[in-house]
């Protein structure tokens, strides 16, 4: 790959640098050595996967944008996990597996983030340690 880079460089350098030689002319030997070192790969590259980038450049922008108005708003996260759990109380955040597939709400997890709030006094020390399992994704945000 890098040969055939190098090479196509040498050659547009020195087609363009040659003013003898017509453009049409530089034009057809430049493309006969793109053609001749993959060029025709890159296009299949690209075709097959085009629809990917663009996919994943839509929602890379659309999570920007999220961050955008996130930051413009002055939210933390307690506050968006809050106008989650108003928009879908029912809905399932996520599967507990330990404890045989429990399935846990949006609401569920609220509850237990306030109850387990409520017993923690301001400036209290807090020494957590974070696993793979649901205390995590429970606990973490009612401590802090």
């Amino acid at each position: 790959m890098k040969n055939r880079a190098s090479f196509l460089v040498c050659l547009a350098a020195f087609l363009f640098l040659l003013s003898e030689v017509s453009r049409p002319l530089k034009l057809v030997i430049f493309l006969a050595g793109w053609l001749g070192t993959g060029g025709l790969y890159w296009c299949y590259l690209f075709w097959n996967t085009c629809g990917r980038d663009f996919k994943l450049f839509s929602r890379g922008a659309g999570f920007m944008l999220k961050i955008a108005l996130v930051k413009r708003r002055d939210e933390n996260v307690a506050q968006i996990f809050r106008k989650v759990v108003a928009r879908h109380p029912d809905k399932t955040m996520f599967i507990d597996a330990e404890s045989g597939g429990k399935t846990w709400t949006y609401r569920q997890v609220d509850t237990y983030q306030t109850n387990l709030g409520s017993t923690r006094k301001m400036n209290d020390p807090v020494l957590y340690t974070m696993h793979r399992w649901k205390s995590t994704a429970t606990e973490w945000p009612a401590i802090f």
